[in-house]
């Protein structure tokens, strides 16, 4: 998972972190897709059993409907 932790005062420093093998992995994954991976403050790969076993508590937030969806006006 990509996750954004705008408030976080340390980093992610487990699988998936900047630098690590894995990371690079997704990193090349993504130039050979052409996705985009900006590394911004505060966004990190986490697998889903690390964030278990990291997190009491996940909290979503939407950004925008429409990067969800694809649409404008989705049906919930």
């Amino acid at each position: 998972m990509k996750l954004r932790n705008p408030w976080g005062t340390t980093k992610w420093t487990g699988a998936h972190a900047a630098g690590t093998p894995e990371y690079k992995k997704l990193a090349a994954h993504f130039e050979a897709e052409n996705i985009a991976n900006e590394d911004e403050g505060g966004k990190f790969f986490i697998t889903w059993e690390d964030m278990m076993k990291e997190s009491g508590a996940i909290d979503v937030a939407l950004g925008s409907e429409s990067r969800i969806s694809g649409t404008e006006h989705p049906e919930w």
